[in-house]
């Protein structure tokens, strides 16, 4: 994804803030944002429920399903192998992922890890990840690289943010 579309996302201190669209396309789970999942419910038949029940029902779906999708990306951003993330909040309602980061580096050397276990780069250490990418800011190289964490369950044999969602 070129660094004109991480615009809509910055690091403030110790969190990295992205738009709802912006973090769902990097980490290439488009497939999940409610509002793609609530395309096709809502052309369900409801049968003899009241627009009230339905609207209802339809809210209720709605919560429990952005909770879902809410915990599959905080588990699969703070777990192993995954390091220097505290938190993460997912705010649909405001447009926001708020990734908050206990450590830089640490978060840094996972996604330069994921894209050396991918095979496509590789650079040794933070220090020449910067110098080798663009610009040499490491804000802005976490900023325009965190995407490829999407590999991490190729690269480790960990589950996926998608393969979360739906299993108990």
């Amino acid at each position: 994804m070129p660094e004109e579309k991480f615009k809509e996302c910055k690091i403030k201190g110790n969190e990295m803030i992205c738009k709802v669209d912006t973090f769902f396309r990097a980490m290439g789970i488009d497939e999940l944002h409610p509002d793609k999942f609530f395309d096709t419910f809502y052309e369900q038949d409801f049968g003899d429920m009241s627009s009230k029940e339905i609207d209802d029902y339809q809210d209720e779906e709605y919560k429990k399903y952005t909770a879902d999708v809410d915990g599959c990306i905080r588990n699969f951003m703070t777990s192993h192998p995954i390091k220097g993330v505290s938190d993460v909040d997912v705010d649909f309602a405001k447009d926001k992922v708020k990734i908050k980061l206990s450590n830089k580096d640490d978060f840094l050397t996972s996604i330069r890890l994921a894209m050396e276990g991918y095979g496509m780069f590789y650079a040794g250490s933070n220090k020449a990840f910067i110098e080798q990418t663009y610009p040499r800011n490491k804000d802005k190289v976490i900023v325009t690289h965190f995407g490829w964490l999407k590999e991490v369950p190729a690269v480790y044999g960990t589950r996926s943010i998608s393969g979360c969602i739906g299993r108990d």
